[in-house]
């Protein structure tokens, strides 16, 4: 299926975030509405509510609820000290599958499944829940991204919209690249190749598309460099 510029967008924030998250374990979630009506727009309280819960909590507060053992703790948290909150940062899409369906890239600390059951049951009354650890390195961020487009928004046509937590990449990342774009030359180069293309073919699209692979190599520069390019203050 061809990409729109839905998808588009959605592989930005997606590549953009792994770029950022590299070396990280990266897991994907799958949460599921009960089978009544249409409750697309009901999502986002409930995950809302999920994940304040979760960053509210600590794994001294798993231990004490069941969900972890004290001798997991090496395994699932490393040197994470008890009393200190859980983690998480997503990446997420929205679909109208059955009564509404929310796929999410989440890295961060480990999240014990049945807990997040039960949270999704106490908040969105739906049991079904999967969470899976990508098989890909984090280093991979452009097959990532790609996989995940195509999983999840363009393999079909119920897809809603795809959003992020603020910490996914950086609060206005969005705006940033474009600023990053326009300064490099996007106004004055970008909008003339398209038109060209319209107009003259394929030595047209091959100079854009070389703009843009040029303009990303910066963005990723500063990503990787944990800055934002506007202000180069880190984020």
């Amino acid at each position: 299926m061809r990409w729109d510029r839905k998808h588009r967008v959605a592989y930005f924030k997606m590549h953009s975030g792994f770029v950022k998250h590299r070396g990280k374990r990266v897991r994907f979630m799958t949460l599921t509405s009960p089978g009544v009506d249409d409750q697309v727009k009901s999502l986002g309280g409930a995950w809302n509510n999920l994940v304040t819960v979760i960053r509210q909590t600590s794994v001294r507060g798993l231990i004490k609820g069941g969900w972890v053992k004290p001798g997991q703790l090496v395994r699932f948290y490393g040197g994470k000290l008890l009393d200190d909150p859980l983690e998480i940062e997503f990446c997420k899409v929205v679909t109208r599958e059955g009564s509404g369906v929310l796929h999410v890239i989440c890295v961060g600390d480990y999240l014990p499944r049945p807990w997040i059951v039960d949270l999704w049951k106490r908040y969105r009354g739906a049991f079904m829940v999967d969470i899976r650890e990508a098989k890909s390195a984090m280093g991979e961020a452009d097959g990532l991204a790609r996989y995940c487009v195509s999983q999840y928004c363009a393999g079909q046509k119920l897809f809603v919209r795809c959003d992020c937590s603020s910490g996914w990449v950086f609060p206005g990342f969005m705006k940033a690249y474009k600023w990053l774009e326009g300064s490099i030359g996007g106004h004055s180069q970008m909008q003339p190749y398209q038109r060209e293309w319209l107009l003259h073919g394929e030595e047209a699209l091959v100079k854009y598309l070389e703009f843009k692979d040029f303009v990303w190599k910066y963005w990723e520069f500063y990503l990787v460099m944990g800055c934002d390019p506007r202000t180069l203050k880190a984020f």
